[in-house]
């Protein structure tokens, strides 16, 4: 059983089942069978199958887009990590990479590419895709990790090192890690 005392961790978030959580909704919540990630951030990242906001005493919130600071560029090129979601729904993945949780992609929700430079080291990686699909519809989910670039606001990616697919067969958690090999 898994007990959270939030206000005496220093996290900068939770999310559960890849959905922001405000934490002081969460005080006395207890979940059992989880799955528990920090990532490099602070955010406590939690997969729970039989936690659902509407039955619980969690209330959902959603973040602020975040915002682009100028003085940083934005990268053109690189190795990437998307999702593409061919109309389905019940779909949560967590990708973690080297141990570190990077991204959470959910069915129906929008998922800009997330840059990976600072999350991969020169050589072999591992990365892990973990699912969790409850009442799961509709077309294909994908995610994949690859080389490519961005011109013109078009996104152009290599034959993808890491292609994971679920479609509405699939249900409860699945787990698949790929190596990666990365040279700058």
């Amino acid at each position: 059983m898994l007990m959270f005392w939030v206000g005496l961790c220093l996290a900068s978030g939770v999310v559960i089942n890849g959905e922001p959580v405000d934490e002081a909704a969460l005080k006395g919540l207890q979940l059992s069978g989880v799955d528990l990630m920090i990532d490099a951030n602070g955010t406590i990242h939690i997969t729970a199958p039989t936690f659902t906001p509407a039955t619980s005493a969690a209330t959902p919130v959603v973040p602020d887009p975040p915002i682009d600071s100028p003085s940083q560029p934005v990268p053109t090129q690189g190795w990437w990590l998307v999702a593409q979601d061919m109309d389905s729904s019940g779909h949560l993945v967590d990708v973690i990479i080297n141990g570190m949780a990077v991204a959470t992609f959910r069915s129906g929700k929008p998922a800009g590419p997330v840059h990976l430079a600072e999350h991969l080291k020169p050589g072999p990686n591992e990365v892990t895709l973990r699912a969790n699909s409850q009442n799961a519809s509709g077309g294909m989910f994908y995610v994949f990790v690859a080389e490519g670039e961005i011109s013109n606001s078009e996104m152009r990616l290599e034959t993808p090192a890491v292609q994971f697919g679920l479609g509405a067969s699939r249900m409860g958690t699945y787990e698949r890690t790929y190596t990666v090999n990365y040279t700058p």
